[in-house]
């Protein structure tokens, strides 16, 4: 926090090096630091989002991006991403490969055409670590214009 900060900042103005500075106000190595952070971050993670591939939002208009976060993966893992509506049709590109950060997550952006149809679209997730995962996720007209067609 705030007063470990000063504290490496003052160490700093005595003339200190990071390293040496962050070792005498917190007890932790650069390393050691970004070890906890890491860790944290995990944790801050897993307890907002269950392990697994998540959308954002679930259902959206023609034209709208759907945001995709895998979390709780193993760091290093390359993920590899197939978009299909429920009609058969494979989406022209499913993007890159991801690649899962240290943290255990990745994210990803998946942009529909303003002149898609009404659908159910799934996603599947394949990773090269084991990791497998679908989610459902909807296009539909705006409410002003339709109920929606999903549970």
């Amino acid at each position: 926090g705030e007063p470990a900060l000063a504290r490496v900042l003052a160490e700093m103005g005595r003339g200190a090096t990071f390293e040496a500075a962050l070792q005498a106000a917190t007890g932790l190595s650069p390393a050691g630091l970004e070890a906890a952070l890491s860790t944290d971050q995990r944790a801050q993670l897993l307890a907002r989002y269950p392990v697994g591939v998540h959308v954002w939002p679930r259902a959206g208009p023609p034209g709208a991006p759907f945001q995709f976060a895998a979390v709780g993966l193993p760091a290093g893992e390359e993920l590899t991403k197939q978009f299909v509506r429920d009609d058969g049709y494979h989406a022209r590109s499913s993007g890159g490969p991801s690649i899962v950060d240290r943290f255990g997550a990745a994210f990803w952006t998946f942009q529909t055409r303003p002149e898609s149809p009404r659908a159910t679209w799934t996603l599947t997730v394949e990773g090269s670590q084991g990791t497998r995962a679908t989610v459902t996720f909807y296009v539909e007209l705006p409410l002003s214009d339709a109920a929606p067609q999903h549970p």
